[in-house]
């Protein structure tokens, strides 16, 4: 996952697009994947309810990996380390399922 990570900071380098200045026009083209994924979601629900068989179409998979991408480049833009984030995320979410 790191290489990935660094691969995809590095397309945006080559890009010009991980300037912080870009934030927010990054966070608009997150949002805009993770809509796309939930019209997807509806749709592949509807095809789970209906045919009893869950598929999930590859152009979810590319838009989820997009959504990924987008975050990527959103929190180099911030500054942040993505890994550190889930990391920290996970601590979280390990501790309170100890409760």
């Amino acid at each position: 996952m790191n290489e990935l990570i660094k691969k995809v900071e590095a397309w945006g380098e080559e890009k010009g697009i991980v300037d912080p200045s870009n934030a927010d026009k990054q966070f608009a083209k997150f949002k805009e994947d993770v809509i796309w994924i939930e019209a997807m979601l509806d749709v592949e629900v509807t095809n789970y309810a209906s045919y009893g068989d869950y598929v999930l179409c590859d152009k979810t998979k590319v838009k989820f990996g997009d959504a990924l991408v987008t975050l990527v480049i959103l929190a180099k833009q911030l500054g942040m380390d993505l890994e550190e984030c889930l990391s920290t995320a996970y601590k979280k979410i390990r501790t309170a399922r100890a409760r």
